[in-house]
């Protein structure tokens, strides 16, 4: 019995250490920076990769593993206030119905030009999810990402988990690097 409650003082000890590594890891890192990038040819990419219309500026697919399965929402909307555009777009999609189902919003904030504050903003949403997919098991995935589109310079800005991560939201990164590169 002793050697359970030392385990489970350890356990919360070492979880916090590892959410507090990764959310260090986060911050540590720079955004990625893809170039050329319109809301146009982002759209022609996903539809390309039969993600469907779901609503004005969301689109849907519906990954399959196994039995498993996995909605991806990418979602298109102007940033005013960065934090409370990503609030009121991730209320969206679970209003759509989607509230308990395994899903992944990739949100793109479209913007005239990116300053700090909107780049740091992303980066803590996103620190949010990628500490709880790394630190936290769940029997369901809810996962967002969320990116910035500049559109006077064409520059899209995210922030990735390195390529050896399995997280819906590192998964989530490499699809739409693969979906924009072609």
């Amino acid at each position: 019995i002793i050697s359970l409650v030392i385990l489970f003082a350890k356990y919360k000890s070492a979880m916090e250490y590892e959410m507090n590594a990764k959310a260090d890891k986060v911050d540590r890192t720079e955004p990625t920076v893809m170039e050329n990038v319109t809301q146009t040819e982002f759209i022609s990419a996903i539809k390309a990769s039969r993600f469907e219309e779901k609503d004005e500026d969301l689109y849907k697919r519906k990954f399959s593993f196994s039995k498993d399965y996995l909605n991806y929402f990418v979602r298109f909307s102007p940033a005013t206030d960065v934090q409370s555009d990503i609030e009121r777009e991730t209320k969206k999609i679970d209003s759509h119905g989607y509230k308990n189902q395994n899903k992944c919003l990739i949100l793109v904030l479209t913007v005239d030009s990116v300053n700090e504050e909107q780049i740091a903003a992303m980066r803590e949403f996103n620190k949010i999810f990628i500490v709880a997919e790394s630190s936290m098991p769940r029997s369901r995935f809810d996962s967002a990402v969320c990116m910035l589109l500049e559109t006077g310079t064409r520059k899209l800005y995210m922030i990735e988990t390195g390529k050896l991560s399995i997280s819906v939201y590192a998964h989530g990164t490499r699809l739409i690097k693969k979906l924009i590169k072609g």
